[in-house]
């Protein structure tokens, strides 16, 4: 549901390229924003700027992938399947 709610604030649906440019720089630390700007990139090429780090959408994925498998790992033992 988070996801679901999040999705106006993802970049799915407005450029970062579109916003003030003292807004650019923020707006790329929402780790969603880069992935979609890198998409948005490699679909349309040059007609559009997108603006990414794909060093910086790595470490945040990588790290989400981390927190994620270290909660499940936590809950894992309170599952019980029948």
């Amino acid at each position: 549901m988070v996801s679901y709610l999040s999705l106006p604030f993802s970049g799915a649906f407005a450029m970062v390229d579109w916003a003030p440019v003292r807004f650019q720089k923020l707006l790329l630390y929402y780790p969603q924003i880069p992935a979609f700007e890198m998409i948005r990139g490699g679909w349309f090429g040059s007609q559009v700027r997108a603006h990414y780090d794909v060093v910086y959408a790595g470490w945040t994925c990588g790290l989400m992938i981390v927190i994620g498998l270290a909660l499940t790992l936590k809950v894992r033992r309170y599952l019980v399947i029948q």
